[in-house]
């Protein structure tokens, strides 16, 4: 839906905010303000660890462009942090981490509360801090006295972290990955994985395990009038002992157009999700790696009488792993029209599952997100078109609950966009106000979900 497009966010924790406790089942908390009425905040993230740990980040906004066409200036606080170490502690007192000037935040938390942070300094290094549900952040350390163009984190259960990046290596982009193991204090050496590569494409994901094991996933390089030189996705995978192996081609997953992203369950498996595809025909693919082997060739998992382009990977604490997609018509002239909402599922013993049409009108609702519940419930977090609130739903056993209001914006001209996360059996949602004319993020706020 191209005009909700902004970068606003919406964390959902499941969880409950401290002061509005709910011993009802799949019931939302009162949302409880994060920043202050009308701060100006930018690049929101936030995560969620056991027992209502959460961790919220933000920054201040970067400053309007200078007349006369110089750069806009970065902002003069930094990296800012609440903390929350369980439901009834309530958050801390805003942190300042970084330092002046310090950008591009990057949050995981981990299903044992395992928790990094890291961001960019005004100098162009790579820093990082960790903590646990428990404690303080350690000291702001330098992983890299190189910038990268993002930096995606994950932390597994023990606390095993993958960090990874692309940057320019004589002028064409390279992917670079390290591994922290638990218990270690500082990242491995960073090294470059795509080594004999014919070219990197847009979108990067990673993904930790345990005692050191991580994968890093990149598409490749996808020439768009030259279908003989489109090249798939890659996958390096670290063992714990010896480091990134060279990396590997998925079968079946060339020129995504909506991102990529991997995750691993509890048992070891892979899974990579491709949004969209450089054909004529649009689709969501599933690739599928178990314990010992490689992936397999994708699976295209929308009805072959209409496209998707792109989709939503989460997967349970069961290892039960989750799809959903918005189902399009093509139109005349290129224009797609939203059809129906869908949803498959799988494990590392079946196949995925036929598409499961749900109940909605993607005409009325926009699909913001999902988190994984439980043993194989699914927690689904829209926008309604109206007035645009936020929604959720609960899925599980096969059908779709009834939708419970979140959020919504304290005025007709604004807007709430949300992003899902969930640990566990809880969750917690956190979103910001944007206008509809666009301009900067204000008033983040967060809801609790104890029981979902």
């Amino acid at each position: 839906m191209p005009s909700l497009r902004l970068s606003v966010f919406v964390v959902c924790l499941w969880a409950c905010t401290a002061g509005a406790v709910q011993a009802q089942a799949d019931s939302w908390s009162e949302p409880q303000a994060i920043t202050a009425v009308g701060e100006k905040i930018s690049t929101p993230v936030a995560g969620l660890g056991p027992n209502g740990y959460a961790v919220v980040v933000w920054s201040p906004p970067v400053r309007d462009m200078p007349t006369g066409g110089s750069s806009p200036t970065q902002s003069d606080v930094g990296i800012i942090v609440r903390v929350r170490a369980s439901y009834g502690a309530g958050f801390g007192s805003p942190v300042k981490i970084g330092g002046p000037g310090s950008s591009g935040a990057n949050l995981a938390v981990g299903s044992r509360g395992h928790t990094a942070l890291s961001w960019v300094s005004r100098s162009g290094k790579t820093m990082a801090a960790f903590r646990g549900p428990s404690g303080a952040w350690s000291k702001p350390k330098a992983i890299s006295n190189a910038s990268f163009w993002g930096v995606n984190l994950d932390v597994g259960s023990d606390g095993t972290t993958v960090a990874a990046g692309v940057r320019l290596v004589k002028g064409h982009k390279s992917v670079f990955a390290a591994v922290r193991m638990p218990g270690k204090r500082k990242f491995q050496a960073w090294r470059r994985i795509d080594l004999g590569v014919p070219g990197i494409g847009n979108y990067i994901s990673v993904a930790a395990g345990k005692n050191g094991r991580a994968s890093v996933a990149w598409s490749g390089k996808c020439p768009m009038f030259d279908p003989a030189g489109r090249e798939p996705a890659r996958v390096a995978e670290a063992d714990g002992r010896s480091g990134f192996a060279r990396s590997r081609p998925v079968p079946g997953t060339k020129c995504p157009t909506s991102g990529i992203q991997i995750e691993r369950d509890v048992f070891g498996n892979s899974y990579l999700l491709v949004g969209g595809s450089a054909g004529t025909h649009q689709t969501v693919r599933l690739s599928t790696k178990r314990l010992k082997g490689w992936f397999r060739p994708s699976k295209v998992l929308n009805r072959k009488s209409v496209s998707a382009v792109s989709g939503i990977l989460t997967i349970s604490r069961t290892g039960v792993a989750s799809v959903i997609w918005t189902d399009l018509s093509e139109q005349p002239g290129g224009a797609m029209r939203p059809l129906s909402v869908s949803l498959s599922q799988t494990t590392r013993r079946s196949a995925p599952t036929p598409p499961v049409i749900l109940p909605v009108d993607p005409s009325t609702v926009y699909l913001l997100g999902a988190a994984a519940l439980g043993r194989s419930g699914i927690q689904i977090l829209w926008q309604d078109l109206t007035d645009f609130s936020l929604v959720s739903a609960r899925f599980a056993g096969g059908s779709l609950g009834p939708s419970k209001l979140v959020g919504q914006p304290s005025t007709t001209e604004s807007i709430a966009p949300a992003q899902i996360v969930s640990s566990g059996s809880s969750a917690m949602i956190a979103w910001g106000e944007a206008s509809l004319s666009g301009g900067s993020i204000t008033d983040l706020m967060v809801a609790d979900c104890p029981r979902c």
